[in-house]
C-alpha cells in the first residue's frame, strides 16, 4: 500500500486480478496476452508506480528496451522513496541496452550506488569498481557459469572460455540481469554472485585460448 497526497490508496481487484494473470503468462512465456493485461492494469491505475515497474519488467524480459525504459520512466517519477528502490535498477538496464549512458549514471546514482565523474569518450560510467562476478551464458538454454569482470552493474566481460554451445566467446561483454542467482566460492574461500545473462551487449575484440575453461578471477 502506498500513500498518494492525504489518503490512501489500494488497487483494485481488477488490476491485482490482471497483475496476477500476467505473471502466469510471463511464466508461461506467453509475453503478448501478458502486455495486454499489464496495459490494462496501468489504465485502470496509472498512478501506481507498480504498474508502470511490471511493465518495464516485461519489456525487460522481451529485450523491448525503448519501451523498457519508456515504462521505467514512469514508474520512478510515481516513487514515493528517493534512494534503493529497483525500479531504478531495470532503468539502469534499459539505459546501459541503448547506451544512454546519462540516464544509466542518473539510475545508478538515484538507486544509491556511487558512480565517480570519471567517463569514457562514450561517456559511460567508468570507475565503479564493482569488481569479479560470475555470468550464467544461456540462462534458459545450456546454462554455463563462467567468471568475468563487472564493469558497471549491468554489464559483465567474459573472461573465462566459454563452451562452443553457449555462442559466447572470451572477451565479449554480456548485459546482465540485477538479481544474483547462486554463488560461486573460490579455493581461497571468496564468494562471488552469479547473474543471469540477458543478452550480448558487445563482441569481443580479443583472441583468448582456443579451448574451453574457466579461471576463477
Amino acid at each position: 500500500m502506498r500513500i498518494f497526497g492525504k489518503g490512501r490508496h489500494r488497487p483494485s481487484a481488477s488490476w491485482r486480478q490482471a497483475t496476477d494473470r500476467a505473471f502466469t503468462l510471463i511464466g508461461d512465456g506467453r509475453y503478448e496476452d501478458a502486455g495486454a493485461l499489464l496495459t490494462r492494469a496501468a489504465d485502470l491505475e496509472p498512478w501506481l508506480s507498480e504498474s508502470w515497474f511490471n511493465l518495464a519488467l516485461l519489456h525487460k524480459f522481451r529485450h523491448d528496451w525503448e519501451q523498457a525504459r519508456a515504462a521505467g520512466l514512469r514508474a520512478v517519477a510515481l516513487l514515493d522513496r528517493e534512494t534503493g528502490a529497483p525500479d531504478w535498477w531495470n532503468v539502469g538496464i534499459a539505459a546501459t541496452a541503448l547506451q544512454d549512458w546519462p540516464l544509466a549514471r542518473r539510475a545508478w546514482q538515484a538507486y544509491g550506488l556511487r558512480v565517480p565523474g570519471g567517463a569514457t569518450e562514450s561517456g559511460e560510467p567508468a570507475g565503479m569498481d564493482l569488481g569479479s562476478a560470475a555470468v550464467r551464458l544461456s540462462p534458459e538454454g545450456e546454462a554455463e557459469v563462467v567468471w568475468g569482470r563487472r564493469l558497471d552493474p549491468a554489464r559483465i566481460e567474459v573472461l573465462s572460455i566459454p563452451l562452443p554451445s553457449s555462442g559466447r566467446r572470451w572477451g565479449e561483454v554480456v548485459l546482465h540481469d540485477g538479481v544474483p542467482h547462486g554463488e560461486r566460492t573460490t579455493s581461497s574461500g571468496h564468494s562471488f554472485p552469479v547473474f543471469d545473462e540477458i543478452e550480448l551487449w558487445a563482441p569481443g575484440s580479443r583472441h583468448g585460448p582456443d579451448r574451453p575453461g574457466a579461471a576463477p578471477p
